[in-house]
């Protein structure tokens, strides 16, 4: 299984990344948010966890524009989405936009 983990936290992203190699999937590891998209566009995953909190950088996509186009990319692909602290409606519109989960 070949998975997209996007985490700008270096510790919780090697953490995840760390996980799924244990369990003998593949995994790419994106620390921003361009790069998650860029890496969505350009391979075939099985599953994606996304940080609903990466590279706020007004240069960058937030992490809703990278499930945005996650989902305009690849429909079918599940998606957990990772969030630190978010409001109910946040929470509506994440599941609203495509995500299959969302974990606080």
């Amino acid at each position: 299984m070949l998975i997209l983990i996007a985490e700008d936290d270096p510790a919780l992203g090697t953490f995840l990344e760390r996980g799924f190699n244990a369990d003998h999937h593949a995994v790419d590891l994106a620390t921003d948010a361009q790069r998650a998209v860029q890496l969505a566009r350009a391979r075939s995953y099985d599953a994606a966890v996304l940080d609903l909190n990466i590279d706020p950088n007004t240069a960058r996509p937030d992490g809703l524009e990278v499930l945005r186009q996650v989902r305009d990319t690849c429909h079918d692909l599940p998606v957990l989405v990772l969030a630190n602290q978010a409001r109910p409606e946040e929470r509506a519109q994440v599941l609203d936009m495509g995500a299959d989960d969302l974990v606080l």
